[in-house]
């Protein structure tokens, strides 16, 4: 391992060689002669190749690497700089100096211009970004980078995003096998890449906090979000359940109740959320067995990887979700690396690990074993590069877009999955909103040429994030002069739009009745005349109708339904129609009537709609339910 003497020293002898290759070649070979594999070293031996690429002797893959996360040296970092040079790259334009970190302001630049400024004999193999679905921007130009385009997806249950990314990259890692092959209905399945995790994340053994020998005094952890105390024990906190976890987290609170109750004289039962991460880590620590559950976008999360990672017995809720087994066992061994329950046998499960010790230790140490030796990143990231490199240059270059259909694919990323709501939440600061408006702004010409839609149909749903960044006249110029400001008239523009829209369409009908409950008018005479057509002669609607369809914001009171719907049929729905036309229409046309429900306030028949859509194969068992409604 290099000590600072020794990195200041490469440091120096780096600006004393200039451009000489023999001394560049003398400290390339004393940079690969260390053996380091901490961030600090590896930042900086990146730093000397990615500068000098033109003189690198020993040619390792080269990355333009999405957004800078990985600098500011997160888990990916040290993994990714073993395995290959890397120039990151940050999207929302702050200033940077480093020959391998780039910033681009994407509504002002493209890839051309990010191309034009890398270092001297630096190009990248290839264009990677480990979780494109966790964000609201991404570089224009992709579908004419010299070099092929990857994009992690993790978040499943924003089905209609991640396939609309699916056609901005060239090709994409779903996060499991049956993702791979549920998107395989709907999009061209060579665009696909099947690797554990989809690269999104893997072992964290190289990056966790906490003491590996601190005593094991907690017996079974339960350390979900959206919990609360009441007295010292678990209650619903309203919003308990993320509608993509279905019931399952639910039922684990049920469960360890249950536990606790016939147990808890005799074993520490322990319930922790909301800490920090070390504090989080030292408690897995401590603990003999933890439990899980995952959502309908698993068979793993973050938190299935730490708890085995850190040397706890991993019990995980083994779910029924809509979308097929989830095929945990394809990634670890059950009863060997961790212990699948349900409701039915997590009892005697639990009870037999907490009396076999032996038994205990022996499964917690396989699991940390497997996990480490199966999913290193250094080893997924390997055999990600082998197969990325493999691939024919045709093979990616045949199937890119027109620039004004990728146009309309980023339109439609930006429309998909309430991002009006994503765009003013505390995840995303006010330089990505701003671009991303711009963004919109920029591609909705190209994006209304190609599909023959009219530009007010796309501004409806676009219009809340579009209004700041609008010179005055330009909402004007597309659905005609009035007396008032459009850009501080929200109602006035929606019906002014849907006036200038001939014989508008369905979805633009409901859009413009959705978009104007947001403001506060609610006609419903003309939801109930929408409603009518839905029901009694639904139109066929086709892939460019159904993307537009805006997921609104709902009233306080309908928040946790709406989200439901919005998992349940919006995506899922759409997900499990695969490449069936006609079946992504029948569920585009029923999320609107759901809406339209929740618009007439009818809650019972929006429920009865959702009920068409379950996220799970079966139904909450009796005692589940009842343990849960007696948590005080």
């Amino acid at each position: 391992m290099a000590d600072h003497v020794q990195l200041m020293e490469l440091a120096r002898r780096e600006v004393a060689a200039g451009d000489d290759p023999v001394a560049l070649a003398a400290i390339e070979d004393d940079y690969e002669r260390i053996c380091d594999t901490t961030p600090d070293f590896l930042l900086q031996r990146n730093h000397f190749r990615v500068c000098h690429a033109s003189a690198m002797r020993h040619r390792k893959p080269r990355l333009l690497y999405g957004r800078d996360r990985c600098a500011a040296g997160n888990f990916h970092t040290a993994p990714l700089l073993e395995c290959a040079d890397v120039v990151f790259l940050s999207l929302y334009g702050e200033p940077t100096t480093a020959s391998d970190h780039l910033s681009l302001v994407p509504s002002e630049q493209t890839i051309d211009d990010i191309v034009a400024r890398l270092p001297a004999g630096f190009m990248p193999d290839l264009y990677f970004d480990y979780q494109v679905c966790m964000a609201t921007v991404h570089p224009r130009g992709m579908e004419m980078a010299p070099f092929p385009t990857f994009g992690s997806l993790c978040h499943h249950f924003y089905a209609l995003r991640c396939e609309a990314l699916t056609r901005l990259f060239d090709f994409v890692l779903p996060l499991s096998s049956p993702f791979a092959r549920l998107m395989g209905q709907a999009v061209d399945p060579a665009k696909l890449i099947n690797l554990p995790f989809g690269l999104s994340w893997g072992s964290f053994d190289h990056v966790l906090y906490g003491d590996p020998n601190a005593p094991r005094d907690i017996d079974v952890l339960l350390s979900f979000g959206d919990l609360s105390f009441k007295s010292g024990s678990l209650r619903n906190s309203g919003d308990l359940i993320n509608a993509a976890y279905g019931p399952y987290r639910r039922r684990c609170v049920a469960l360890f109740e249950q536990a606790k109750a016939k147990l808890g004289d005799r074993y520490n039962f322990v319930f922790a959320t909301g800490l920090p991460q070390r504090e989080y880590h030292d408690l897995i620590r401590r603990s003999r067995i933890s439990l899980n559950a995952v959502g309908v976008h698993g068979p793993y999360n973050y938190r299935t990887c730490e708890m085995l990672n850190l040397g706890t017995v991993l019990m995980q809720y083994e779910p029924s979700f809509v979308t097929g087994p989830q095929g945990m066992a394809d990634y670890l061994t059950p009863g060997e690396s961790y212990v699948p329950f349900d409701d039915r046998d997590f009892l005697p499960k639990l009870e037999a690990l907490l009396a076999d010790d032996v038994r205990a230790r022996a499964i917690a140490r396989h699991g940390q074993e497997e996990m480490k030796r199966r999913y290193d990143l250094r080893r997924l990231y390997r055999e990600f590069l082998d197969i990325a490199l493999a691939i024919p240059r045709q093979a990616w270059l045949s199937r890119r877009p027109s620039a004004a259909q990728a146009a309309l694919d980023r339109v439609n990323a930006y429309l998909r999955d309430n991002r009006r709501v994503v765009w003013a939440s505390a995840n995303n600061d006010a330089v990505s909103a701003l671009e991303t408006q711009a963004l919109a702004a920029l591609d909705l010409g190209d994006a209304v040429a190609v599909s023959g839609i009219h530009p007010a149909a796309f501004l409806m749903p676009l219009y809340k994030a579009l209004r700041p960044s609008l010179q005055p006249g330009v909402l004007e110029g597309i659905v005609g002069p009035g007396a008032l400001d459009l850009r501080q008239d929200a109602l006035e523009f929606y019906d002014r739009a849907l006036a200038a829209i001939p014989d508008p369409p369905v979805v633009d009908r409901f859009n413009h009745l959705v978009l104007s409950a947001e403001e506060g008018r609610i006609v419903v005479a003309d939801v109930l005349a929408l409603m009518d057509i839905l029901e009694s002669s639904p139109p066929r609607l086709d892939h460019d109708d159904i993307v537009r369809i805006v997921s609104a914001i709902p009233r306080e009171n309908d928040t946790a339904l709406a989200q439901q719907g919005d998992v349940a049929i919006r995506n899922i729905g759409d997900l499990m129609a695969g490449g069936d036309a006609a079946r992504r229409s029948a569920v585009a046309i029923d999320f609107m009537r759901f809406w339209l429900c929740l618009l007439l306030a009818k809650t019972d028949e929006a429920k009865a709609i959702l009920a068409g859509y379950p996220l799970v194969e079966e139904t909450v068992p009796a005692g589940a339910q009842t343990a849960l409604l007696n948590v005080a």
